[in-house]
């Protein structure tokens, strides 16, 4: 088969929406030349499809040189739109990443500054290939940052014109070593001065964006307001000089809110919240249907995430200003919500928020007698409760508030501190099992010692890496948000909430599908094989497991509930509340049949749950049935369902997910007769 025919299948198969494999192409060694010789021509992407593909399934590592020689030929490339094809399928993947990733980083810098000067829009997207090689680990990132951080005044406004973009990727990433860092800062600064270029304003964002990261990362409440400050004049001086940069303003407004929830300005904060929700709205309308690179994705994200962060500070600061609460259970918990606020999904954040947001409402809160001792009556009444409601939060905010009294007044503690309370017990060593209920605190507090303790904080901390890093669990995630996008209410924070759930319950099942076992000491093992005449796991371990893995983290804290009535007149099985968005996850076990099929049987109860919010759920079964022969692959463990209850209604969506239990030892397996 010569290359040209090579090519002429390929077309073929792409007309008809499908990749072939390198078996259909003819013989592996033949076509191994043919696919690399079209690394130059308009079918690279095509040919990369068919690499990546065999890649995947290559034990032996039979393909490993045809892809390393493909990611050398892409420097013969001329067309951008292929290259940039090319290159995001031969990054899809670790996998793929490390064995293309060097070849490709050095093609891509071949003959760079004569390509800047005859082709700079190749130029730029070659400049963005090796970038994201360098910035996924593979390669060492200093020819990069030579490249990056040269004198532009010289160079095409084309070119020049890509460069902010690609030196914000590379903050993002490297945000913590200055020696990266400072050339790529001094940089932009340079672009800010040349607005000959065109690249001005876009530089001017990505200094915002970095003095907005580094003011999260500061530990002081000065510190952090003065850069919030800072990256909010960047943000405007943005809006100011260029029109249309609804980015900027999204996160000039965010600056806002928080700068006036700092002030306690009530006002200040609901403007910046209304103006945040229409610019989020009419920032999805505008970017509706059009691509965004996946490796580009936190950025969109991030400004959902911060719409929901605002929109939690406009709560709290309503409930601050009241001088009682009517509703104190609400209040409590909507304040010991934005007490352990969830992060924006910035990278390289940590704890610049709670320095900000932990004082305001400790001061308010002690400031007022009234809400002082409704808290205290609140959070002591709940403690008795045998189905507690406040988050863990509140007990935090009242022993801040009570940590201080203490401090200012230098009283002697009473004969009933003298012994380690739970919450300090916790505190010492497994703080991030304070954000789970209070009744599974008491639980795990009475069945594990200080060791065991210790070990599940750090397994629910990073028993798994996030979804977007993992091959299988970005796939995953990708697809299924995919297919929720098709309906038009999946915008906003609903989508925002609805990712936040989704991305944890993909690390739960991929952690619950390798390691096996208990997820913790003193915790019953539902992955294990049943033996005979033992009692099978129950929905409710399940659901203690899941809800242990979803309240730990910060991006959940203080937002999960167990057996939370009054929900379509039920019961869900895991509540999950982020600002006014709740979503249910409904929890079964299926002991003969736990096919996709059978377990549409759950869908209208998983569904009916999203009834009086927004559309979208979860199931998540406890698969016990036989598994001799083997189980499911990780990636057939989760899918989405539509469900109509009525012909007129509109649909709900249900998220499914499956955990195999009962599962035998891969050596005690027996092969299925076909």
């Amino acid at each position: 088969m010569t290359p040209a025919s090579t090519q002429e299948r390929l077309i073929q198969a792409a007309s008809t929406g499908r990749i072939p494999t390198v078996d259909e192409l003819g013989q592996s060694d033949q076509v191994a030349q043919q696919l690399t010789e079209l690394a130059s021509t308009a079918v690279a992407p095509l040919a990369a499809g068919v690499l990546a593909t065999a890649m995947a399934d290559d034990t032996a590592g039979t393909w490993t040189s045809t892809v390393r020689s493909f990611a050398t030929g892409t420097a013969a490339q001329s067309s951008v739109l292929a290259l940039a094809d090319t290159i995001d399928i031969l990054l899809a993947t670790p996998a793929t990443t490390a064995v293309a990733g060097p070849g490709l980083h050095d093609a891509m810098l071949r003959d760079f500054d004569a390509l800047v000067s005859d082709h700079p829009h190749l130029a730029a997207a070659r400049l963005e290939g090796a970038l994201r090689v360098a910035l996924s680990g593979t390669t060492t990132p200093y020819l990069v940052l030579d490249r990056l951080t040269r004198r532009v005044d010289q160079m095409p406004s084309d070119y020049v014109e890509a460069l902010p973009r690609l030196l914000g990727a590379a903050l993002d990433t490297w945000a913590g070593d200055d020696a990266l860092t400072h050339p790529l800062r001094t940089t932009l600064q340079r672009l800010t001065e040349l607005d000959d270029l065109g690249a001005d304003a876009d530089a001017t964002f990505e200094l915002g964006c970095d003095a907005l990261r580094a003011a999260l990362n500061a530990t002081d409440e000065p510190t952090v307001l003065t850069g919030v400050q800072a990256a909010e004049q960047l943000f405007t001086t943005v809006g100011n000089s260029e029109e249309g940069r609804d980015d900027a303003a999204v996160y000039r407004q965010a600056c806002r809110a928080v700068i006036a929830f700092a002030r306690r300005d009530r006002e200040a904060v609901q403007a910046a919240s209304v103006e945040l929700e229409q610019l989020l709205r009419q920032r999805r309308a505008w970017h509706l249907n059009t691509h965004l690179p996946d490796w580009r994705l936190h950025r969109l994200d991030a400004e959902t995430a911060w719409l929901n962060l605002v929109l939690d500070l406009r709560t709290a600061s309503d409930r601050l200003a009241e001088a009682t609460w009517l509703d104190t259970w609400t209040a409590i918990a909507e304040l010991g919500k934005v007490y352990e606020a969830e992060r924006p999904r910035m990278p390289q954040v940590t704890t610049g928020l709670s320095t900000v947001i932990k004082p305001v409402i400790e001061n308010a809160v002690a400031e007022n007698a009234a809400l002082l001792d409704q808290l205290k009556r609140a959070v002591e009444a709940d403690r008795k409760r045998p189905q507690p409601v406040l988050p863990a939060s509140a007990d935090a905010l009242l022993g801040a508030i009570r940590n201080r009294e203490r401090h200012q007044h230098r009283s002697t503690l009473t004969t009933d501190d003298d012994a380690e309370p739970d919450g300090a017990r916790l505190q010492r060593t497994a703080p991030s099992l304070l954000r789970l209920a209070p009744i599974v605190r008491s639980h795990l507090l009475a069945t594990l010692d200080d060791v065991d303790l210790a070990a599940l904080d750090t397994l629910v901390r990073a028993a798994a890496p996030p979804a977007a890093e993992h091959p299988v669990l970005s796939a995953m995630r990708t697809d299924i948000v995919d297919r929720l996008e098709r309906d038009p209410r999946f915008i906003g924070e609903a989508r925002a909430a609805v990712i936040a759930l989704l991305e944890r319950t993909l690390t739960f099942l991929l952690d619950r599908y390798n390691r096996g076992g208990p997820l913790a000491p003193g915790m019953k093992d539902i992955i294990k094989k049943i033996k005979p005449g033992e009692k099978p796991p129950v929905e409710a371990d399940l659901q203690q497991e899941f809800h242990i893995w979803l309240a730990a983290p910060w991006e959940l804290a203080g937002r999960v509930h167990t057996e939370v009535s009054k929900v379509s007149t039920g019961r869900t099985d895991v509540h999950i509340r982020i600002g006014e968005i709740v979503l249910s996850t409904e929890v079964k076990r299926e002991e003969t049949d736990a096919s996709q099929e059978n377990l549409d049987q759950y869908l209208a109860q998983a569904a009916e749950y999203s009834g009086s919010n927004i559309p979208f759920s979860q199931l998540l079964v406890l698969d016990i049935s036989d598994h001799r022969h083997g189980t499911r692959s990780l990636i057939d463990c989760a899918w989405t369902r539509s469900y109509t209850p009525t012909d007129h209604a509109s649909p709900r969506h249900v998220i499914a997910a499956v955990v195999i239990g009962n599962r035998p030892t891969p050596r005690f397996l027996t092969t299925r007769t076909m």
